[in-house]
Order: C-alpha cells, then structure tokens, then sequence
C-alpha cells in the first residue's frame, strides 16, 4: 500500500486527467480525423443487406451513423468520469471504466466466434457441388451472415478503442 503522499498525489493526478477529458471531450471528438476514419470504416456496410442468424431472413439494415457512435461512447465514458469525480466513488472511475469498454471486447469476441461459424459454413457450402437454387440462396445467405457478422466485429473493436480524448 502506498504513503498518503502517493495517494494524494495520484488522486491530484486523476483529477487533472478527469478535469482534462472533460473539458475537451466533445470538441476533440469531432476533430480528430484519425479517429473518425478508424470508425468511418469500421462501421461501413459491407452488404446492403444484413442476416445476424441462419434463422432470420436477410433484412435491410444499417449500420450506426460512425460519428454518433464515436461520441457516444465518448460521451459515455467521459460522464462516468464526471459522475464520480469529486465523490467517494471517484477511485473505482478507472475500474468502471475499464469494465465498460472491456464489455465491447467481449461483445467483439462473441460476434467473431459466429463470424467464423458461418465462414466455416460458407467453406462447406461452397465445396459441396450442388448448382440448386436452394443451395444457392443458402450459400448467398450464410456469406451475408458472415459479412453482417464480420461487419458487428469490427464496429465493435472500433467503439472499444475509442476513449475521451
């Protein structure tokens, strides 16, 4: 366990860094180009058509809007550090933190693990030589859950690296 000078001067530290993200959390979202290209194409379709599961027909739908994305999350996380700041509660800020984008990460995981079922599926698929519709629509259907899947993955790996800047 560290001196109560330790402690004080972490604390000093973590409220200027909480001080900092908050105060320039919003206007560096919006301008930081790296960051909104990293979500630009990580949240872009890949197919106008999404499936999330061999039991659902194929639907048209969207991905998020890749600016709302970043800063809500941004927003997210630099409000838990507001929260808390200045409260009994402000030490455990980095934990909770951590556990909400450590939830994208799984989140992330459980997404690719159906992202390779299906392109284990689709790899079946495409060796069987069959030329019937139905097989087909199957094959076409299995590679947009693996494109819809794959698309999850990645919009979800973006949201988890972003953070308040």
């Amino acid at each position: 366990m560290g001196t109560l000078q330790e402690s004080e001067s972490f604390r000093h530290a973590f409220n200027n860094l909480a001080d900092i993200l908050a105060n320039d959390r919003i206007a560096k979202a919006t301008t930081d180009e790296y960051a909104a290209e990293t979500h630009a194409g990580a949240l872009i379709e890949h197919n106008e058509l999404a499936k999330l599961t061999y039991m659902d027909e194929p639907v048209f739908n969207q991905m998020p809007d890749p600016d709302q994305a970043r800063a809500a999350v941004e927003l997210i996380v630099g409000t838990l550090f507001d929260v808390v700041r200045d409260t009994i509660m402000e030490e455990h800020a980095q934990c909770l933190a951590w556990g909400f984008v450590n939830s994208f990460h799984m989140t992330a995981r459980l997404a690719e693990g159906r992202e390779d079922d299906a392109a284990k599926k689709l790899g079946e698929l495409v060796r069987i030589n069959n030329t019937s519709e139905i097989h087909t629509v199957e094959v076409e259907e299995t590679q947009i859950l693996c494109q819809t899947m794959q698309g999850c993955r990645e919009a979800l790996e973006a949201m988890r690296t972003t953070h308040p800047t």
